[in-house]
């Protein structure tokens, strides 16, 4: 099991945890950068050059939170037959979860990312507008293993199932 993912259902929502991995040498690369900024925000400030100042903190700002993603980031994904809502965890903050209604079948497709030894995948998610034409409703940021990719599919179209049986009065789909 990889310790940056986490999926677990209750039988109505699936909820998923990815969390980013990236080298050593970016992160230290992006710590010597904003290293870099900030000395130079300093002298901004030092020299009094406004227009420095503001530049170099919307530098800063930016640059901080992209490295605050490739150090402690995380993905939360929530995940039932109406909506899938998202969160994006920067480890000293997270944003809101965003919700997107579903009008229909949550579809998932995987997307490869680069070569690597690990065969990683994006997934995105796809749903059907009313004149049934497929609409993207999410891509994932961070990539996951193929395995975990297919367990996120198995237990999606798990929903469905149990949707399905509920509405038309069938017996309990329990995959053994």
């Amino acid at each position: 099991m990889d310790d940056r993912f986490l999926l677990r259902t209750d039988g109505v929502c699936v909820y998923m945890s990815a969390g980013i991995k990236s080298s050593v040498w970016g992160k230290l690369l992006l710590l010597l950068g904003n290293g870099m900024v900030v000395g130079v925000l300093v002298l901004a400030v030092v020299w009094a050059i406004p227009g420095l100042m503001v530049f170099d903190l919307l530098i800063w700002v930016w640059l901080g939170r992209y490295t605050l993603w490739n150090i402690y980031g995380q993905e939360h994904l929530i995940i039932n037959t109406k909506s899938l809502s998202f969160q994006h965890d920067y480890g000293f903050f997270k944003l809101a979860y965003k919700t997107v209604p579903l009008k229909n079948k949550l579809k998932i497709l995987v997307l490869p990312s680069k070569e690597t030894k690990v065969k990683e995948l994006y997934i995105q998610f796809v749903s059907y507008n009313d004149t049934d034409l497929p609409v993207e409703v999410y891509q994932m940021a961070i990539p996951i293993l193929e395995i975990n990719a297919v367990r996120l599919s198995n237990m999606v179209k798990q929903l469905y199932v149990d949707k399905l049986s509920e509405e038309y009065a069938l017996p309990f789909v329990n995959l053994n």
